[in-house]
């Protein structure tokens, strides 16, 4: 695991060795290019594979399957992204300026996107199990990347300029993984499958922690001993 500093705090994530900031770009461009080609096949009606994006994408199918070893994780990827953006929309486009107010109107127009799209995801949580039992490690899962974190930078914006940075993002971040596939079908679980419960739940969990960041974040430092 190779360190991620992301506004003053390491996070952790899958990170190919020795990469240099030129090359980095390139091959972000060319996950973009394929992941592009492949949604606008899907929009043509079709089920791409690599070869088939590839192709689109003006890329070598060999340096494509270096991104993409399966049909799956390119699927799984491209239909995954739109989902990135479309939480990024929610969260900057929330007007309260009440923290715990503004954490559940978020959530509550969150969680019925990310339920909607339970199946891509956990297509996407295979693809990145697999992954990190190999030994290539090129490139990120959406659901741990900087996009996915950048996604949720604004949610709690009213407390911006009150805490320090490292503090501010590990709320975020925290706050983040309760729109895990993971901790989503648990909640699921729990709640007997029952859609507008799981949607309660998970609302109610993010605001009891947004919640307690509030208070932690008022409350007087501790005095030294």
């Amino acid at each position: 695991m190779v360190p991620k500093y992301y506004k003053g705090i390491m996070i952790p994530r899958q990170e190919a060795i020795h990469r240099r900031p030129g090359r980095e770009l390139q091959r972000n461009r060319t996950r973009r290019d394929l992941l592009a080609a492949a949604r606008e096949l899907v929009g043509e009606g079709h089920a791409p594979g690599v070869a088939e994006a590839a192709d689109r994408a003006g890329v070598s199918r060999t340096t494509a399957y270096r991104y993409f070893a399966s049909q799956q994780a390119l699927l799984a990827e491209a239909a995954v992204e739109p989902l990135i953006a479309s939480i990024a929309a929610i969260v900057n486009g929330a007007t309260e300026r009440d923290p715990v107010r503004r954490v559940e109107r978020i959530f509550r127009q969150a969680v019925p996107l990310m339920l909607d799209r339970a199946a891509q995801l956990s297509a996407m949580l295979a693809v990145t199990l697999e992954r990190s039992l190999g030994e290539n490690l090129a490139g990120n899962a959406p659901l741990h990347s900087d996009s996915w974190i950048g996604a949720f930078d604004a949610v709690f914006d009213p407390l911006r300029g009150n805490v320090e940075p490292p503090i501010y993002v590990l709320m975020t971040r925290s706050l983040s993984t309760l729109l895990g596939i993971e901790a989503l079908m648990t909640i699921e679980d729990t709640c007997d499958g029952d859609r507008e419960r799981t949607i309660r739940a998970v609302s109610d969990a993010a605001t009891a922690m947004a919640y307690g960041f509030l208070l932690q974040s008022r409350l007087p430092e501790k005095k030294q001993a």
